[in-house]
């Protein structure tokens, strides 16, 4: 369940939810697969509203999540370090993973996610993402943050991405 703006989480009321950067998280990884998104928090609640309020309007998240160029996204990159998961019955999980979905057959959606307790420093190797080159220069743009980030050739550094964030970024030739 999409658990963007519930005021707790699934261990009933004592359970604080998520976090705004959990959420967000959540969000966009919802989008990058191509999940439908249902609201499940209390539209009449102004305060959830407002707080997830940019989260659910990020026009570039939703464009990502509405695009198909024949696939939904899926992992490319995890790392193989696990940590547990403090959910009964679940499995571990991996400290990162990457994410990508094509949007067009020169440019893709990609969200580096940290899942680790502290901070990760991330680099994104374009070559490593399908149908990418090292050898071409690259335009990203943060979705998040709605903004271009430049032009690179071979790599992306996403340098302190804090605990439980992600990065989702949009990659075109």
């Amino acid at each position: 369940m999409l658990e963007v703006g519930c005021q707790h989480g699934p261990g009933g009321p004592s359970d604080p939810g998520l976090s705004y950067i959990e959420a967000r998280t959540h969000f966009n990884a919802w989008c990058i697969v191509s999940s439908p998104l249902t609201l499940s928090h209390d539209m009449t609640n102004d305060t959830i509203t407002d707080l997830i309020w940019p989260i659910i309007t990020n026009t570039g998240a939703l464009a990502v999540s509405a695009a198909y160029n024949g696939m939904s996204g899926t992992t490319f990159k995890s790392a193989t370090e696990m940590l547990p998961n403090t959910s009964k019955g679940s499995a571990a999980v991996p400290k990162s993973q990457f994410f990508w979905k094509s949007i067009t057959d020169t440019s893709a959606a990609v969200l580096l996610m940290n899942h680790d307790s502290v901070s990760a420093d991330f680099v994104l190797t374009f070559s490593d993402i399908p149908g990418f080159s090292s050898t071409t220069s690259y335009k990203v743009r943060d979705i998040n943050a709605h903004s271009d980030l430049g032009s690179f050739t071979a790599s992306y550094p996403a340098p302190g991405v804090a605990s439980h964030d992600s990065v989702f970024l949009m990659i075109s030739a």
